[in-house]
């Protein structure tokens, strides 16, 4: 019928506090420019998509979801 169907991504729910923790962490060791790099969805998908859950829960907007278009 010429329709994808979408890819579905599973990642592991992270509470917030652990959230908190791996993210504080990813910043010490990369620095905040990692957050502009497309790359930070490969290199931390477990982070990257439960800050796009939780930014998106907390209805806050945020730069994330751009950092899939090519």
């Amino acid at each position: 019928t010429g329709q994808t169907q979408a890819d579905t991504k599973s990642v592991p729910y992270l509470n917030p506090l652990v959230l908190r923790k791996e993210f504080e962490s990813i910043l010490g060791r990369e620095g905040d420019s990692c957050l502009a790099d497309p790359e930070f969805v490969e290199s931390h998908p477990i982070v990257y998509w439960n800050l796009v859950w939780f930014l998106e829960r907390a209805n806050i907007d945020n730069h994330l979801p751009d950092l899939l278009s090519p």
